[in-house]
This record gives C-alpha cells, structure tokens and sequence, in this order.
C-alpha cells in the first residue's frame, strides 16, 4: 500500500485503478487491450503473462493536470505501480522547458 499512497500523493488529478475489466464485457485479455486507445506500450513478456493468467491491472493516473493522462496495464499490482511511479519520477525529472505544454 506505500506505493499506491506514494502514487496518489504524486497525481494531483486523480488516479484509478481496474482489476480485470475485460470479464465484464466477456472479452480475453488480448481482444480488450487492442480495443483500448490507451493501453500504450506492454512488453511481450508481460502481455504473454496477462493473457496466461488471464488477468488485466489497469492504472490510470494524472500527474498534473486533467489532460495529462496516462495508462499503465500488468497482470501484477505491485509491478504496474513501480512503472507508474517510474513515470511519474521521468516526468519530473524533465526540465520545464522540454514538458509537452511547452512544446506548442
């Protein structure tokens, strides 16, 4: 639970969490993923091992602002919070100059 504290700590606009989403809807892990905008890059390991457990963790989450979304899915919590707290501390470390709000 520290990290998922950590987490919320760190997103000042919200973040949420599913767990196995793709039941509702009758789907596999595979044919819910490619039907998300979202997902953004799984390793090959990691999509083998969602579809062998046929579990999806889902995290979304907003470092700063409303529009600034992004999309972290394992087949573990524990890994998929690393890799957003691993976001969050890139994002951080970026200067002001170089974020995209500035490059418009």
């Amino acid at each position: 639970m520290d990290k998922l504290q950590k987490l919320f700590k760190l997103c000042k606009s919200g973040v949420f969490i599913e767990y196995n989403e793709h039941k509702l809807y009758n789907d596999t892990v595979a044919e819910f993923l490619i039907g998300q905008e979202e997902r953004g890059f799984i390793d090959t390991d990691t999509w083998d091992k969602m579809i062998e457990r046929d579990t999806i963790v889902g995290i979304e989450f907003f470092p700063e602002a409303s529009s600034d979304a992004h999309t972290v899915y394992h087949y573990d919590l524990e890994k998929a919070l690393d890799k957003c707290l691993e976001i969050v501390a890139n994002l951080q470390s970026v200067p002001m100059e170089l974020s995209s709000e500035n490059l418009n």
